[in-house]
């Protein structure tokens, strides 16, 4: 990888020296995900939950009310 890295940042096309640049600077997460292969599907997927709930949200007192929208939504929690 350090030696392809190192042909396209000297290569003369402008596209792979952009990704041979975009690749250096996150080379820790790329190599760590090549090792473990885990996705941040799930992830992504409860941070636009959260997003629609704060939608939701606008005209809320307080910031508790918002809070405890989030977990009834994304925990299952049961109304009180």
């Amino acid at each position: 990888m350090l030696q392809w890295l190192w042909r396209a940042s000297h290569s003369r096309l402008a596209p792979f020296q952009k990704l041979a640049r975009m690749l250096r600077a996150h080379l820790d997460g790329v190599l760590v995900w090549t090792q473990l292969r885990v996705s941040n599907g799930a992830l992504e997927g409860m941070n636009n939950k959260v997003k629609v709930i704060s939608h939701r949200a606008y005209g809320y007192r307080t910031p508790w009310t918002y809070i405890a929208n989030i977990y009834h939504c994304c925990a299952g929690l049961p109304l009180p």
